[in-house]
């Protein structure tokens, strides 16, 4: 069971990844047509969006071999996305929050110290 909650992890991972580049994609377009037409809209942060899903990508392959590390890098990617998407965040959030769950549920068990 040990590594097939960490691939069940990569592959909702990646589908995160995928769902915010739409996302991303998606908000940043509709922001630069609203600055463009005249609009005052907040600020969009399309680039730093997408280095902040390479992180979560990166989090999502790690999952097979370390996986608190990877449940880690994927919660701060969740958290992080609603700096940058805001509302829109919580179409992807969610996928990179069950990842890291399911990564760190399927964490190799702590070793315990004798005396």
């Amino acid at each position: 069971m040990r590594f097939a909650l960490r691939t069940v992890a990569l592959i909702v991972g990646v589908v995160g990844f995928v769902i915010g580049l739409i996302v991303n994609f998606a908000y940043s377009t509709f922001h630069f047509i609203g600055d463009m037409m005249g609009a005052d809209v907040r600020q969009s942060h399309g680039v730093i969006g997408f280095l902040v899903l390479v992180l979560g990508v990166i989090g999502a392959l790690l999952a097979p071999f370390t996986a608190v590390v990877s449940a880690v890098i994927m919660l701060v990617v969740a958290i992080a996305l609603f700096f940058i998407l805001h509302w829109a965040a919580l179409l992807v959030s969610p996928f990179f929050i069950v990842a890291a769950i399911l990564a760190f549920l399927d964490r190799p068990a702590a070793r315990t110290v004798r005396a």
